[in-house]
């Protein structure tokens, strides 16, 4: 099966991978931007299933990721695509534009989304 490699055309048409220094950097609706800022997230054992914050709904991750600090990410697949989701204070699950290297690494090694 072939691998998913976020940096070669893979996303929408218009849209690019942008990779970025520093720790503040915006999304033009167009464009994905990889943050190469400090931060200690390690994947973790998946969780089984997590709670979109807008719609409610209920989806199945395919990588979780937390960090020291309480954070937590939960890379999910939608419509074809993977969607970085950051935990909200509610509990539920919110995409992210930003995506912090330690993302980048786990999308690099996933499968290409089915």
């Amino acid at each position: 099966m072939k691998k998913f490699n976020p940096s070669v055309g893979t996303t929408a048409e218009k849209s690019t991978t942008v990779e970025t220094q520093g720790s503040s950097s915006h999304s033009d609706g167009n464009t994905f931007v990889a943050c190469c800022i400090s931060s200690n997230y390690k994947q973790v054992e998946t969780e089984k299933e997590i709670t979109m914050s807008n719609s409610k709904s209920v989806v199945s991750p395919v990588a979780t990721l937390k960090d020291e600090f309480g954070g937590v990410c939960q890379i999910i697949n939608d419509d074809h695509c993977y969607v970085v989701c950051l935990k909200q204070q509610d509990g539920t699950y919110k995409p992210t534009t930003h995506i912090f290297k330690e993302a980048f690494e786990v999308l690099s090694k996933l499968e290409c989304p089915n």
